[in-house]
């Protein structure tokens, strides 16, 4: 993505120039995301939208996904691909069918701007993060597991262990924490890093 309001796609064997330029969007684009089979390619974007590309035709009008109120932050492709989750700066996380456009479910509320979202690998659950809380969710009926995963700094990232039993959640304050995944609760045991 970029602030020209387009992404590029690139030949890795030959980067003499791009492949295609996708436009569509009216502002910059915030976050970009392959489908596992790569077949397709989402966008969001300070524009409120996010696009579904059909990589397979680049001439077919992208999928509009929209009904937020702000820039979406990220987007993410479940495991399978079925499914795609955005983050945005309006407090809310979605899910989304991949192939329909439609959305499964109802948003998945935060009180600050969502920047990020995972799938477990069995895809049952999403993990959403905004500022200093981490929500785990259903994703067959978006209802909340647990109770709110807090750290003391501003959560960077989270990842799912390949097994889908734990997470791993780490923050701005070089703290990282272990979580339950069944249950949201945390396993104690907090890691700080010095600045090395």
């Amino acid at each position: 993505g970029s602030a020209d309001q387009t992404v590029r796609l690139w030949d890795l064997a030959d980067l003499n120039g791009a492949q295609a330029v996708l436009s569509g969007h009216e502002s910059v684009i915030l976050s970009v995301a392959f489908s596992p089979d790569g077949q397709q390619l989402a966008t969001g974007g300070s524009d409120q939208t996010v696009r579904l590309w059909n990589l397979m035709d680049l001439n077919q009008e992208p999928t509009l996904l929209d009904g937020y109120e702000a820039g979406v932050w990220s987007v993410a492709f479940s495991p399978a691909g079925q499914t795609l989750a955005t983050a945005s700066q309006d407090g809310s996380a979605r899910l989304w069918d991949a192939d329909s456009g439609e959305p499964i479910g109802p948003a998945l509320q935060h009180e600050d701007t969502v920047v990020g979202a995972v799938f477990s690998p069995d895809e049952r659950q999403i993990l959403t993060w905004a500022d200093k809380v981490a929500r785990l969710w259903n994703t067959a009926d978006g209802t909340r597991v647990g109770p709110a995963m807090v750290h003391d700094g501003e959560i960077e990232e989270v990842k799912f262990s390949p097994d889908g039993r734990h997470l791993l959640s780490w923050s701005d304050t070089r703290t990282a924490r272990l979580w339950d995944a069944a249950t949201g609760t945390p396993i104690p045991l907090a890691m700080t890093h010095d600045e090395r």
